[in-house]
C-alpha cells in the first residue's frame, strides 16, 4: 500500500467518524426537542389535573428513543474512538444516559392510573432494559480500560 493510500484511508475514517458524531447529536438533539415537548405538556397538564393526553406521551416517549439511539450511537463513537480520554467520556455518557433514564421514567410513568397498568409496566421494562443497553458498555467501556495496580501475584524480577 503506498503512502497515499495510507492518508487517504486515515482521512476517510475521520469523516466518517464525524459523521457518526453528526447523527448521534442530531437523534440526541431532534428526539429530545420531542422528548422536551412532552415534558412540557406534563407539567403543563399535570398542574391543571392529573393525567395528560395519550398522543403527549407516547410523541415525548417517541422522542426519548430517538434519544436513546443517539446514545446508544455516541457510546459506540466512544468505544472505537482512539483517543485517551475516551474511556472518561464513556463514563460521563453513562451517567447520563442513567439520568435520562430515570427521568424519563419518573416523568412518564405518571399517568394518572395504577402503578401497575399495562403502560406503566412497559415503560419500566423498556427504562430496565435501557439501563442494559444504553449506561452498562460505556461503564464497563471506563471500568475495564482503567489502569490497574500490580496485584500480588506479579512477579517481580530478581536483582542479581
Amino acid at each position: 500500500m503506498t503512502e497515499n493510500n495510507v492518508g487517504t484511508g486515515v482521512w476517510l475514517i475521520r469523516i466518517l467518524f464525524g459523521l457518526w458524531a453528526l447523527v448521534s447529536i442530531a437523534c440526541i438533539m431532534t428526539g429530545g426537542s420531542a422528548w422536551g415537548y412532552g415534558i412540557a405538556r406534563w407539567a403543563e397538564d399535570h398542574y391543571l389535573f392529573k393525567g395528560w393526553g395519550m398522543i403527549d406521551w407516547i410523541v415525548g416517549l417517541f422522542g426519548g428513543g430517538i434519544v436513546a439511539a443517539g446514545l446508544l450511537l455516541a457510546g459506540f463513537f466512544f468505544r472505537f474512538l482512539s483517543w485517551n480520554k475516551a474511556p472518561l467520556a464513556s463514563l460521563g455518557l453513562a451517567v447520563v444516559s442513567v439520568a435520562f433514564l430515570i427521568a424519563t421514567f419518573l416523568i412518564y410513568s405518571q399517568t394518572g392510573n395504577a402503578d401497575d397498568s399495562n403502560e406503566v409496566v412497559l415503560l419500566q421494562g423498556i427504562c430496565i432494559l435501557g439501563l442494559f443497553v444504553l449506561a452498562l458498555p460505556p461503564f464497563l467501556h471506563w471500568m475495564l480500560a482503567r489502569p490497574r495496580p500490580a496485584s500480588a501475584t506479579t512477579k517481580i524480577p530478581r536483582a542479581s
